[in-house]
């Protein structure tokens, strides 16, 4: 390599990274990072180190939060929290208020948790039990009220009653 080339490697490597002209909420940009997050699966601290990682790469990144955990809390006072309700693997029940301490389906009696060969060996000692399936939901009545909260999107809302 040249020592022009090498001039030009490091002059773009000192590039700074320009910031878009469009401007994101950080509620939003934390919604869709939190997505990516589901999607893509990253753990917990991978996010984290993103988020740190976005702290310094943009002046204005003051205003992330520190960690998953710190984006997990702002999002639920938001209203934007999920409930898990645990699930047959064959989609048959919910183990969901009258059923929740069950332990077994009760449409095809399939068990409700993983089931290893340590737990066969060591049955007395407590052991976290891991639910088949997972199901997340995000509660309805919480996203209505979001709705309803302005004036601007409560008249789109109530454009049936209008006529």
């Amino acid at each position: 390599m040249s020592p022009e080339q090498l001039c030009k490697e490091i002059s773009q490597f000192d590039t700074l990274i320009v910031r878009s002209s469009t401007e994101v909420s950080r509620e939003l940009f934390l919604a869709t990072t939190g997505r990516l997050k589901t999607l893509s699966g990253w753990t917990d601290k991978s996010f984290t180190m993103l988020l740190e990682l976005l702290k310094e790469a943009f002046p204005e990144g003051d205003t992330l939060p520190k960690s998953f955990y710190a984006t997990r809390v702002l999002l639920k006072d938001l209203g934007l929290d999920h409930h898990k309700v645990d699930a047959c693997p064959k989609d048959c029940s919910l183990y969901w208020k009258d059923t929740g301490d069950r332990d077994n389906c009760i449409v095809c009696h399939h068990p409700r948790y993983k089931q290893f060969e340590k737990e066969k060996i060591e049955a007395k000692k407590k052991q976290k039990k891991i639910p088949h399936k997972i199901v997340r939901f995000f509660p309805l009545i919480p996203s209505l009220q979001r709705l309803f909260m302005t004036a601007e999107t409560a008249s789109l809302m109530n454009w049936h009653a209008a006529g």
